[in-house]
C-alpha cells in the first residue's frame, strides 16, 4: 500500500513538473512579452486600467488634489454629474466643456469614483508619440468591465503628435472616451483638430455657472468667503487666487521675473504633461530678464522662496504649477505671437523646445486671424528643429517634423502664395515618406499620403490642373491601401471624399464623362460613412455631390 501511495505521489509530482515546465517554456515568454510591453506603455499612460472605484483624486487632478491648491472633500452635486453618468452607462463618448475652474475634472472624478457601475479607467500622458506603431492598448484581465479612457484638457493633447491615432485606436476597440475641454478659443481650436482627424463627440455637456444664491450656499457649507472677482465658476470659491495675487504683488523683482517666464514658457507650449516645467529651461530663459540675471547667484534660494509661498511645487529638476496661477495671478503683458518669436530665439538650439513652439504656433494659427504670421513662426521653428533632427541621426522625429512642416506650408498656402507654399508642402511630405513607408509605418504612410494628395489638389487649383490632380489621385489611392472601410472607416470616408473632389476637379480639365463617374463613385463610398448621423461631414459631402451633379448634368 505504501508503495502504491508513493507511486501516486511521484506521478503527481511528475505531472506538476510537466505543467510548470510547460509554463516556463510556453507561457512565461508570452507573459514576459506583455509585461515588457506594458512597461514600455508607461511612457504614454499615467494610469493603465484602474478600477473606477479605486481612483484617487491625484490620478485626475494632479497637484490640484492638494488642499493648498483648493481641493476640498466637499463636493457640490450638479445636474451635469447625473448626465455624465447616464451617457457613460449608454456607452457614449463624452466631451465636458466649461470655463477654467468650472469643475470639469472634479466632476469626472466624482462620477467615476462614486458610480455604482464599475469601469476600467485609463489616463494617457500629455506627450508626443513619435511612432504610432508604439501605440497599444494596455493589457487587462477584467474583461467584464467597460473601458473608459479619460483625457482631461483634451485641447492640450491636440497639439501632441500622433495623439489622435491613440484616440482612434481606442475608439475602434470600443473604449469610451471621456474628455474635458475649456470653452471658447480652446474649444474652437480643438474642434478644428477634430475635423482634421475625423473624430466626433456625439455628446457635449456644458458645465453651467453657479447662481449667486447657490454660490453663497456652497461657501457657507465649506466656511469660505466668496471672492470679490467671483465669476460663477465653483472653483473660484476653493482656489486661493486672491491670496496668491497679493503674494505676487509682494514678491521681489527677481521672483516676479521667474514667474513671468514660467507664464511665457507655458504660452509657447514649452512644458510637459500638466504644467510641468524644466528648471534648466526656466533658468536659461530667465537670463533674458535683467532683474533675474543679477540674482542668478541666489537661484536656488529664489526657487525655494517661491515654493514656500505656494506658487509651485519643485521636484528635483522640475516645477509644477497651477494653471490658473499662470493665467490669473501672474501679471505679464505680452502678445502670443511676439512671445513665440522670442521663445524661438531663446531655444533655437533646443530641438524639443523648438518643435513644441512650432506646434503651438501652428495650432494658434488655425483659429487666429493672423494665420500667416503664426504659420511662418511654425515653419521657422520646424526648420530649426530639422537642423538638429536629421534623416540620418533621428529618422522618426525627422519624418514627424517634416509632416508637420508640410501641414504648416499647406495652411499658409490658404492665405498667401498658394503655388509656392503648396510646392514646399509637397517637398516636406515627400521627405517624411522617406521614413514613413507602407510596410514599416502604415498609419503615418497613409496620413502623409492623404496630406500629400491635399497639397497636390490645392496646387492644381492654380497650375497644371490635370497633372496635379492625377498626382493627388495617386496619393489618395496609396492612403486607401491602409484606410480600408473595415479597419479605418472614418479615414476611409474622409479619403474617398478627397478622392471624389480630385476626380471632380480633373473632370474640368479632361475626360469629363469618365472622371465625373469616378468622382460620383468615390462620393458614394464616402456616404457609407458620412451619414446623417455625422451632420458636419455629411453636409460637406452632400454639397460636393450637388456641385458634381450641376457640373456633370449632361453625364448622369
Amino acid at each position: 500500500m505504501q508503495d502504491v501511495t508513493l507511486q501516486i505521489f511521484q506521478t503527481a509530482l511528475a505531472i506538476i513538473g510537466i505543467i510548470v515546465g510547460a509554463f516556463v517554456v510556453i507561457l512565461a515568454p508570452i507573459w514576459g512579452y506583455f509585461w515588457n510591453r506594458n512597461r514600455k506603455l508607461e511612457a504614454y499612460y499615467k494610469v493603465m486600467w484602474r478600477k473606477s472605484s479605486k481612483l484617487k483624486p491625484k490620478d485626475l487632478l494632479d497637484h490640484r488634489a492638494e488642499k493648498k491648491y483648493g481641493f476640498n472633500d466637499y463636493y457640490h452635486l450638479r445636474q451635469e454629474d447625473k448626465l455624465i453618468e447616464k451617457k457613460l452607462a449608454d456607452n457614449e463618448h463624452i466631451l465636458v466643456i466649461g470655463d477654467p475652474l468650472a469643475g470639469k475634472s472634479r466632476a469626472i472624478y466624482e462620477v467615476l469614483s462614486r458610480s455604482k457601475r464599475k469601469y476600467d479607467i485609463s489616463i494617457p500622458r500629455l506627450v508626443n508619440i513619435p511612432n504610432p506603431v508604439d501605440i497599444h492598448i494596455p493589457l487587462r484581465f477584467t474583461i467584464w468591465r467597460k473601458r473608459v479612457v479619460v483625457v482631461d484638457d483634451i485641447h492640450k493633447y491636440a497639439s501632441k503628435d500622433n495623439f489622435f491615432y491613440l484616440l482612434l485606436r481606442l475608439r475602434d476597440k470600443g473604449v469610451i472616451i471621456l474628455a474635458t475641454c475649456r470653452s471658447k478659443s480652446e474649444y474652437e481650436g480643438f474642434c478644428k483638430k477634430l475635423e482634421q482627424e475625423r473624430l466626433r463627440f456625439p455628446s457635449d455637456i456644458n458645465i453651467s455657472h453657479l447662481t449667486r444664491e447657490t454660490a453663497e450656499a456652497v461657501a457657507r457649507d465649506v466656511h469660505l468667503p466668496i471672492p470679490r472677482r467671483f465669476d460663477g465658476n465653483i472653483g473660484f470659491i476653493f482656489v486661493p487666487l486672491e491670496e496668491m495675487r497679493e503674494r505676487f504683488q509682494q514678491a521681489s523683482a527677481a521672483e516676479k521675473g521667474i514667474l513671468r517666464y514660467l507664464k511665457r514658457l507655458h504660452a509657447a507650449g514649452i512644458y510637459r504633461e500638466k504644467e510641468v516645467f524644466s528648471i534648466a529651461r526656466l533658468r536659461h530663459a530667465s537670463q533674458h530678464i535683467k532683474e533675474v540675471r543679477e540674482e542668478l547667484h541666489q537661484w536656488p534660494d529664489l526657487l525655494e522662496k517661491l515654493k514656500n509661498n505656494r506658487f509651485f511645487e519643485k521636484d528635483n529638476d522640475e516645477i509644477s504649477i497651477e494653471e490658473t496661477y499662470l493665467e490669473q495671478v501672474i501679471e505679464d503683458d505680452f502678445l502670443p505671437l511676439d512671445n513665440l518669436r522670442n521663445m524661438l530665439e531663446i531655444f533655437s538650439d533646443d530641438p524639443d523646445a523648438a518643435f513644441d513652439i512650432g506646434n503651438e504656433a501652428y495650432n494658434r494659427g488655425l483659429i487666429d486671424l493672423k494665420k500667416a504670421a503664426f504659420m511662418n513662426v511654425a515653419i521657422d521653428a520646424y526648420n530649426k528643429t530639422l537642423a538638429v533632427w536629421t534623416l540620418v541621426n533621428n529618422p522618426k522625429k525627422y519624418a514627424m517634423t517634416q509632416n508637420n512642416l508640410g501641414n504648416a506650408y499647406r495652411t499658409l498656402g490658404e492665405v498667401e502664395n498658394k503655388s509656392a507654399n503648396c510646392k514646399l508642402a509637397i517637398a516636406a511630405y515627400r521627405e517624411a515618406l522617406k521614413v514613413y513607408t507602407l510596410d514599416r509605418f502604415p498609419m503615418q504612410y497613409a496620413g502623409t499620403q492623404n496630406n500629400l494628395g491635399n497639397a497636390y489638389r490645392t496646387l492644381g487649383e492654380v497650375e497644371n490642373k490635370s497633372a496635379n490632380c492625377k498626382l493627388a489621385i495617386a496619393a489618395y489611392q496609396e492612403a486607401l491601401k491602409v484606410y480600408t472601410l473595415e479597419r479605418f472607416p472614418m479615414d476611409y470616408g474622409m479619403t474617398q471624399n478627397n478622392l471624389g473632389a480630385a476626380y471632380q476637379t480633373l473632370a474640368e480639365a479632361e475626360n469629363k464623362v469618365d472622371n465625373c463617374q469616378k468622382a460620383k463613385r468615390a462620393y458614394e463610398e464616402a456616404l457609407k460613412i458620412y451619414t446623417e448621423d455625422l451632420p458636419e461631414p455629411h453636409g460637406v459631402l452632400m454639397r460636393n455631390l450637388e456641385r458634381l451633379h450641376r457640373f456633370c448634368e449632361d453625364v448622369f
